[in-house]
């Protein structure tokens, strides 16, 4: 019987637990009116059957726990508390959440054979019902940065068309610095088809219409020419004839 137990097997129904699970992202969402120094830790995990779920280090744990965990890494965790997934935007589709108490121990372990599944990859096609959408796609056009005033300030926007290898296209979105980066990435790729990993973008319904878009704090946009991922897309474009210009 093995010591670890399947993400896919972590439930309420008691507070000892011990899992093995690789952090594929990690990142910090600041607790409003809390002042610089006042965030909680999120972070997203899998095991080694690609199950997923969502990590909380509630902020006043944050500052002596947030450095023992790496993006890509494996680790032991233990004495931590499952409960029931009540967050607005769900990373994954797992009902539970873990969170880590004081006595929570996490330790970095190298395993061989432990598998790395970084993205979660989804097409077009299926993202109809999904909260949390890893993407691979051609960019086919961009509209210029804009400045948009929200209630709380101002932030930049870009319209973006999309397009995946069965040249389906959708509309997506992109707020602050995701406008910024892609911009800049569009000019150095010059002639070149310009594809992009977007990880952990949000899919809302507009009159009937699939539009994707950036979530602030968890989305994350790849822009590498030489990301395995990116060349695989590129090859299947080969394949297809497909010559990538942008339409500005």
């Amino acid at each position: 019987m093995s010591l670890y137990t399947n993400v896919k097997d972590l439930n309420p129904s008691r507070t000892f637990w011990v899992t093995k699970v690789r952090c594929i992202k990690l990142y910090e969402v600041p607790m409003y009116g809390g002042g610089d120094r006042s965030y909680n830790v999120e972070c997203i995990l899998h095991d080694r059957e690609g199950y997923q779920i969502h990590g909380t280090i509630k902020k006043d744990l944050s500052e002596s726990f947030r450095p023992l965990f790496q993006e890509g890494k494996l680790y032991a965790i233990k004495y931590f508390v499952v409960t029931n997934n009540s967050m607005c935007y769900k990373t994954t589709s797992n009902k539970y959440k873990i969170v880590f108490r004081s006595i929570s121990n996490i330790v970095e372990i190298t395993k061989c054979g432990f598998p790395i599944i970084m993205y979660d990859f989804k097409k077009f096609s299926e993202i109809s019902n999904v909260d949390n959408i890893d993407l691979t796609m051609l960019v086919v056009s961009i509209s210029p940065i804009q400045t948009k005033d929200l209630k709380d300030g101002s932030t930049k926007q870009m319209d973006v068309v999309l397009e995946d290898t069965e040249r389906f296209r959708i509309a997506c979105t992109l707020w602050g610095n995701f406008t910024y980066l892609l911009n800049d990435y569009v000019t150095s790729c010059g002639s070149e088809p310009v594809i992009v990993i977007l990880q952990m973008s949000r899919q809302k319904n507009f009159r009937d219409q699939v539009n994707l878009s950036n979530t602030y704090y968890v989305s994350r946009m790849i822009c590498v020419r030489n990301a395995p991922e990116v060349i695989e897309f590129k090859s299947k474009l080969v394949e297809d004839g497909e010559e990538g210009e942008i339409i500005h």
